[in-house]
């Protein structure tokens, strides 16, 4: 562990206010991938973004935050600058992370991490810190110190049982306190700080974990927003991270404010070479002519979510991912569906995500031969679903694969839980194919990031590794053409800031012209950019594609339906 190096807090304070920042940074970059490679967390090639740009932006906030005297600044003589860093979903973000909690340890500053829902911010937890070792240590909220494999600081996850005394005693050995996007929640840290002198003097750096979702109403300040504002004056963070795969309402609101940033503030994740990402998405054939859903015809809905799931099943380690209906319970519900589903392919293994936790249903036909594996017994399946309690997705679906092996196809249902935040993806198996059909509410960012459940960084340890690197994705037409559209636009805004030196404001004018295929609005694309009562407004113009180059959505609109709405 970093924090357990033998340089002293004097010794990291002479450093902070005697060397300029890039010395710095050239001695820390060796300590910082030893520490990793060590641990073998990953490979120096695992990191697709600029690492030393992220700890020199560690390092210049540290500095900025010293007051000259060997001390740090308090209150109003701190300012908070922001850094974003995103580009894809599932892709390096977690890293990012890593990175900036792997700095704040090293230089004894402590860090909050806020996440989005319960689910999403355990996810984000356990990636960081892997539940397999740990060690009895009273030093955390549950009893138990990780020994981690990602050598990043120790932790306390906020859970009902937070206190005073479980904040000091993390924070002051430079810990990470993670919680989720409740105003309840972030209150409650706030009056912790608020109350104790010793804690307030000491320096914190904040990650706003699915940046966009903490922005809410455009006239209206919400009980959430109250809360994030009220942490920032009484915590007063000296950097604060906004971390999203959908950048684009953080980035209109920073315009809006009139807060500038420069490229060297934005930290871009680059798409590595085994990273299989939107681009990746293709719609199920019929008679070689692209499906999509037709919200018009509930019936050739039905028939072409079946095209998919026949063409699923019949493929060894698939993985399916439903996200297409709100309801948990009644016959309308995503209890029935599954129900409805496996009755049809009864050698399919089904998990059904809902605010209940995870629900197992078991093949009633297993494909593998049946002394393979232990029958599966009403107590035995009362026992797993113990296990899932307050688990992770890629958990569950570890323990399919172990109870029913990785050849068994699986299908997950849910909604609200999957737009956002968890990982579908195992050590073993990762998604093959995506239903997803949100409804006319949901903004252009949830259904970005429910299509993201299906993307993924590819492993010689996928058991479908050396199959076509591509996934099957129903959804509405405009939708498909979005979700392709999305990263290339943060890319292209990107390259705009680095290649020409154009700041934010100036990149998101209405003068900017960005290329038909990041056109995140595409006509007829009705659903808002960020939550619908920001009423955020994108002001860039797009190129018109050339006929027949539009997306594969637009495309078959205008040769199914004319150029109908869809």
């Amino acid at each position: 562990m970093a924090s357990d190096a033998a340089t002293s807090y004097q010794d990291i304070q002479r450093k902070l206010d005697n060397m300029d920042t890039g010395d710095l940074a050239a001695e820390v970059l060796p300590v910082f991938f030893n520490c990793f490679m060590e641990n073998k967390t990953c490979k120096a090639g695992d990191f697709n973004f600029d690492v030393k740009r992220v700890i020199v932006q560690n390092l210049d906030a540290l500095k900025r935050a010293r007051d000259g005297n060997g001390g740090w600044k308090l209150g109003t003589e701190l300012s908070c600058s922001e850094i974003l860093a995103g580009g894809s979903t599932q892709n390096g973000k977690t890293m990012v992370k890593a990175v900036v909690l792997w700095i704040c340890n090293y230089f004894k500053v402590g860090s909050v991490v806020l996440s989005t829902t319960k689910r999403g911010t355990r996810s984000l937890f356990e990636k960081l810190h892997p539940p397999a070792e740990e060690e009895k240590d009273s030093s955390t909220e549950r009893g138990t110190r990780h020994k981690l494999k990602m050598p990043v600081p120790p932790i306390c996850l906020a859970g009902r049982r937070l206190d005073q005394e479980t904040i000091k005693k993390n924070v002051m050995i430079s810990a990470t306190l993670f919680a989720n996007d409740t105003a309840q929640k972030i209150t409650k840290i706030s009056e912790l700080f608020e109350s104790d002198d010793e804690i307030r003097k000491l320096p914190m750096i904040l990650i706003v974990d699915e940046a966009d979702s903490f922005y809410r109403r455009k006239n209206k300040t919400t009980q959430l927003e109250a809360a994030m504002d009220s942490f920032i004056a009484i915590v007063r963070p000296i950097l604060r991270w906004n971390v999203s795969a959908t950048l684009i309402p953080v980035v209109m609101h920073m315009k809006q404010d009139k807060k500038e940033i420069d490229c060297e503030s934005i930290i871009y994740t680059e798409l590595g070479s085994n990273y299989l990402g939107a681009e990746s998405f293709v719609p199920p054939q019929r008679d070689g002519r692209d499906v999509f859903l037709n919200p018009k015809d509930k019936k050739d809905a039905e028939e072409a979510m079946d095209l998919v799931y026949k063409d699923a099943f019949q493929k060894r380690g698939s993985l399916t991912l439903v996200i297409t209906n709100p309801k948990v319970h009644g016959p309308s519900g995503i209890f029935a569906q599954a129900e409805k589903v496996l009755r049809k392919f009864p050698h399919v293994a089904a998990l059904i995500v809902s605010h209940e936790g995870i629900t197992l249903k078991p093949p009633t036909k297993p494909m593998l031969a049946t002394n393979a594996f232990t029958p599966m017994t009403d107590q035995k399946l009362l026992d797993l679903h113990r296990k899932f309690k307050g688990k992770t997705a890629s958990y569950a679906i570890e323990q399919v694969d172990e109870n029913f092996g990785i050849e068994t196809p699986l299908v997950i249902f849910g909604y609200r839980l999957m737009i956002r935040g968890d990982s579908f993806v195992s050590k073993k198996r990762v998604p093959t194919h995506l239903i997803c059909a949100l409804g006319k509410q949901m903004s252009i960012e949830k259904v970005v990031q429910a299509c993201g459940r299906a993307t993924y960084q590819r492993s010689s340890s996928h058991y479908n590794f050396h199959e076509e690197k591509k996934v099957v994705v129903l959804t509405y037409p405009l939708d498909f053409d979005t979700t392709r559209a999305y990263p290339r636009f943060l890319a292209e805004l990107h390259a705009k800031m680095k290649d020409r030196g154009l700041t934010l404001a100036k990149a998101l004018s209405a003068r900017e012209v960005y290329s038909y295929r990041a056109n995140i609005q595409p006509k007829g694309q009705l659903r808002s950019i960020g939550q619908k009562l920001d009423e955020l407004k994108l002001n860039v113009r797009f190129e018109d594609p050339p006929r027949g180059e539009e997306g594969r959505g637009a495309k078959w609109l205008r040769e199914t339906m004319g150029e109908q709405e869809a």
